[in-house]
């Protein structure tokens, strides 16, 4: 399984709502494997899972790297979890 592939099944089989990574700095979770077969830079990941009415997961939504950012925000955060209640 990639470092990529379990982050996502990380943040689905916690319920997670949400993940934030800042890549350079997290080796434990994330590595450059993805990076280098695609060649894109992954700088930060944000990831929060979706739930039906029933809080079952049903899928899992992610974006990377926040445009003219370092890293994602607390106000990112918010606006991720409005938009996977939005997605249901």
């Amino acid at each position: 399984m990639t470092t990529e592939r379990a982050l996502l099944d990380q943040c689905s089989r916690r319920c997670s709502r949400l993940i934030l990574i800042h890549t350079h700095r997290d080796k434990v979770r994330y590595s450059k494997e993805i990076d280098k077969v695609t060649g894109f830079e992954t700088c930060s990941i944000i990831c929060s899972s979706i739930t039906n009415r029933q809080d079952k997961i049903i899928g899992v939504i992610e974006v990377l790297n926040k445009r003219n950012v370092e890293r994602f925000t607390v106000d990112d955060e918010k606006t991720m979890k409005v938009i996977a209640l939005m997605l249901i």
